[in-house]
């Protein structure tokens, strides 16, 4: 992490130094990985046949990047009218969707869709989940869309399985892009668990994995990495390719760089200049951020005053998540990140977005929540509905690591256990695909509206 002299500087209390960190998602150091990859002229993976018709409940879940913004699937599951399909979707090529469809047996399309624009070139980790309690999507670890209907495998009639093409391989376009890590779950498995394996190399005998292609096999780049032997068939120029971990590429581990680290003793954090952001009416705050323990209302960063101001907060001593945008006059403004629990040691890339609009908030570059305030109301009391509590005073501290409360309201709340790196202010709310394009990236300080970094 490093501190953009020019704008402000940061200074780091108590026991809070930087730390060398040579690995982002906290995974072991891996060799170069190979990857299935499709050139979108029919090149696809053909499944056996009829393997999953029997699962009433799975989980299907893959790192999946498009070459393209065509209308295609990267997985097919049944016969026409009776399949289930991950891909594109049809009416908005920008998005992703999951659907099983039974109007073969006189039931209907039910579709989950990503409500983010999808990039061309970007690796992301799509799981999707359906049992008798319903149909859930997550994208990197999140989920972002549900339903309560009870489809699964067994819902879908004879037909071509595959990675890569739709169920009408003359008539429809094939998937163009780049696939790892493929794997089908006998179970239907909770958001916890897909966010804990989804940067972990299995190794195909972990309970509930009824097949897993890694396309890691240079002899058979179609094993079934378990001892199910489902192993499928590359065909028609599909084939595999070793690309090199880079911080966009799926279990990325190369970054050498130092990161703030905070052990969450007493007055151990960074405070950073006051005032400094009070004049941006648009602005975008991000980083990265992983805490090594659940404390009491443990803060990412906290903007302002305790009764206003604006912070992204580990939820009491739960591990749920939540931005506060607080006003005068109008304070309880909460939105805590639906379906969502922190992990211990696991890296989550957080970014706030706010404009005269209101405020988003976005985890793992996917929308986690709105919030109707915006942070430059929140630090000058400049919002039109305030009432009962007086504007703000000009006196707005500015703190990673760090509750606010902890200045004599609320002794009892905790500093951040944990590391942050990459902190960035921007002055303009940045669009998701900025976000999304640059969360991986190691920027230099010198990049256009960058405010801090």
């Amino acid at each position: 992490m490093r501190l953009r002299s020019i704008l402000f500087f940061g200074l780091l209390i108590g026991a809070a130094f930087f730390a060398q960190l040579s690995v982002l998602q906290a995974e072991p150091a891996l060799a170069n990985n190979r990857v299935l990859d499709l050139d979108g002229k029919g090149g696809n993976v053909e499944l056996p046949a009829g393997v999953f018709d029997s699962f009433k409940e799975a989980t299907i879940e893959s790192w999946v990047k498009f070459g393209t913004q065509d209308d295609t699937r990267f997985f097919s599951y049944g016969g026409m009218l009776g399949d289930m399909c991950l891909g594109r979707t049809w009416n908005d090529k920008r998005r992703i969707q999951f659907f099983i469809n039974t109007q073969s047996s006189g039931g209907r399309l039910d579709t989950l869709t990503v409500p983010d624009d999808i990039r061309v070139g970007r690796w992301y980790h799509v799981a999707a989940v359906c049992s008798t309690n319903g149909m859930r999507l997550h994208l990197n670890g999140v989920l972002v869309a549900k339903n309560d209907v009870p489809k699964s495998f067994h819902s879908t009639t004879n037909g071509p399985n595959n990675i890569g093409l739709k169920v009408r391989f003359d008539q429809l376009t094939s998937f163009t892009g780049d696939v790892d890590e493929f794997r089908v779950w006998k179970v239907a498995r909770s958001t916890e668990q897909i966010r804990e394996s989804m940067n972990t190399r299995l190794t195909g005998m972990e309970p509930g994995l009824a097949a897993l292609w890694n396309f890691d096999d240079l002899q058979n780049p179609g094993k079934d990495a378990t001892t199910n032997g489902y192993h499928g068939k590359l065909v028609k120029g599909a084939k595999t390719v070793e690309i090199q971990p880079t911080p966009a590429t799926p279990f990325s581990v190369t970054r050498q760089n130092k990161v703030l680290d905070l052990d969450g003793t007493d007055g151990t954090y960074v405070e950073l200049p006051p005032n400094m952001i009070n004049h941006l009416t648009n602005i975008t705050v991000e980083g990265w951020v992983r805490w090594r323990s659940f404390g009491n209302w443990t803060r990412f960063f906290d903007f302002g005053k305790t009764q206003t101001g604006s912070r992204v907060t580990q939820i009491n001593r739960t591990r749920g998540l939540q931005l506060e945008v607080w006003n005068a006059g109008n304070i309880d403004q909460n939105t805590r990140v639906p379906n969502y629990e922190l992990l211990l040691d696991q890296w989550n890339h957080i970014a706030v977005v706010s404009s005269i609009e209101g405020s988003k908030l976005y985890l793992n570059g996917v929308v986690a929540g709105t919030n109707r305030n915006s942070i430059n109301e929140s630090l000058t009391g400049t919002n039109s509905n305030a009432t009962g509590l007086a504007a703000i005073s000009t006196e707005n501290r500015n703190l990673l690591g760090r509750n606010l409360w902890k200045f004599g309201e609320a002794t009892y709340v905790t500093d951040l256990n944990g590391q942050i790196d990459e902190f960035r202010i921007w002055s303009v709310a940045r669009s998701q695909a900025e976000i999304v394009a640059s969360m991986n990236e190691r920027l230099s300080g010198r990049e256009q509206n960058l405010f801090g970094l």
